[in-house]
């Protein structure tokens, strides 16, 4: 029997076309446990697997774990955006800000 969250997951994964093994890759999980959380009354994530789950599905542990199925939001994209920024080192922080400064100009130009 799946759960709330399994469904959540398996939709998200299959929606960015990851297989089991690619997601689980990326969270540093085994496919089989992923598989379980998907598709079985498997034992709750640790916060640890969660938040690196729902980074590589580019949505917010909050999102999984409601009960609520409304797709991720602008916000919710925004969260995940800051919440990968804030990881990065200052020299990448600081590559960021200048592309985003040239998407800025160039969007302004185009006005």
């Amino acid at each position: 029997m799946s759960t709330i969250l399994g469904d959540k997951i398996k939709k998200l994964r299959k929606g960015k076309n990851l297989t089991l093994e690619g997601l689980a890759k990326k969270a540093h999980i085994s496919k089989s446990y992923l598989w379980e959380l998907e598709n079985n009354d498997a034992k709750k994530p640790s916060a640890e697997i969660l938040a690196q789950i729902a980074e590589h599905l580019e949505v917010t542990t909050d999102f999984l774990l409601e009960k609520d199925d409304r797709e991720p939001t602008e916000i919710d994209n925004d969260n995940s955006f800051f919440r990968n920024y804030k990881n990065l080192e200052s020299s990448q922080k600081a590559q960021l800000r200048d592309i985003m400064n040239v998407l800025k100009q160039t969007g302004n130009k185009n006005d």
